[in-house]
């Protein structure tokens, strides 16, 4: 709940702030290095792929999309059973990149 009131407060805070130019593949990276130890632990298989064709570089506040992409993430291996799998992907477009975070987990409610 704390940290999704700390996202809450992002939207309505000047988002320029701390930006930076970072590669989204290495944050990627550094997330399934900090994951893998819990995925082993919760006996969840992992898969972190690219899916992209080059390095992308992107502007942002790393440390926030990081925490983003490791809360979505370590949910993902929480809520989801022994011998399931969680995958995370890289991928990019024209227009977009894109980051998927899929699971074989219990999955949300409609009504949530």
């Amino acid at each position: 709940m704390k940290n999704l009131l700390c996202l809450a407060r992002l939207d309505r805070a000047n988002i320029s702030e701390g930006f930076q130019i970072y590669y989204l593949n290495d944050v990627l990276d550094d997330l399934a290095q900090e994951l893998c130890p819990l995925a082993l632990q919760a006996e969840v298989k992992p898969t972190f792929k690219s899916i992209a064709a080059s390095k992308i570089k992107i502007q942002g506040n790393e440390a926030q999309l990081y925490r983003l992409l490791y809360n979505i993430a370590s949910n993902a291996i929480q809520y989801t059973p022994s011998g399931g799998r969680v995958t995370i992907e890289l991928d990019s477009t024209a227009n977009e990149e894109i980051v998927r975070v899929r699971d074989t987990g219990i999955g949300i409610s409609a009504e949530d």
